[in-house]
């Protein structure tokens, strides 16, 4: 009786207290200030992740905090982001996507689809712009915005933008040959110029 009331007030006194101080942290991180009387104002900005619970040990709670850190540093900055059950799926469904993608190269599992560029100034047609998709075994077409940061945080955008860069050379030539003028484009990710 007593006792469980006591304990659930002190549980969510906890709960509103961690959400309570991140938001202080974010509040005074985001006052402007001078160091040694410079004209220019500085501010901080940061991104919090924090996580409640019944864990076996600190080790674990501290992993649901990163894992919601990382979901605070995706939503933008200034956020502070409380550990939910979902981003512990999603961490597991992106690690999944990042096994698949092992084997997605050798298996062929990517292909193109070549997207035409018109002028908007005259409407007339100026290329084509190669967007990979992928086919997966299971899932189905898996759409970019799914496995392409999956690719980045792997560093498997390298191998697999070589191959884009590759095929949509490849088909430029074919097309080329056949009379075809016009350019293809090809995004590539930052991690292929470094």
């Amino acid at each position: 009786g007593e006792e469980v009331a006591f304990l659930r007030r002190w549980q969510a006194s906890l709960a509103a207290g961690a959400e309570v101080v991140a938001d202080r942290i974010l509040d005074v991180l985001a006052t402007p200030f001078e160091i040694g009387g410079t004209d220019v104002p500085l501010s901080v900005t940061a991104s919090i992740g924090y996580a409640e619970g019944d864990r076996s040990t600190a080790e674990a709670l501290l992993q649901d905090a990163d894992i919601a850190l990382y979901q605070a540093k995706a939503a933008g900055k200034q956020r502070a982001v409380s550990f939910s059950p979902s981003m512990q799926a999603a961490v597991d469904d992106h690690r999944s996507l990042e096994v698949d993608l092992q084997s997605a190269l050798e298996s062929r599992q990517f292909f193109l689809l070549y997207q035409p560029t018109i002028d908007l100034s005259t409407g007339a047609f100026t290329g084509v712009e190669a967007l990979l998709r992928w086919r997966h075994p299971q899932r189905g077409v898996v759409q970019p915005d799914e496995f392409i940061p999956a690719l980045e945080s792997s560093g498997l955008i390298v191998p697999v933008g070589a191959w884009v860069l590759h095929d949509a050379c490849r088909q430029g030539a074919a097309w080329h040959r056949q009379g075809y003028r016009f350019a293809v484009s090809v995004n590539v990710s930052a991690r292929q110029v470094d």
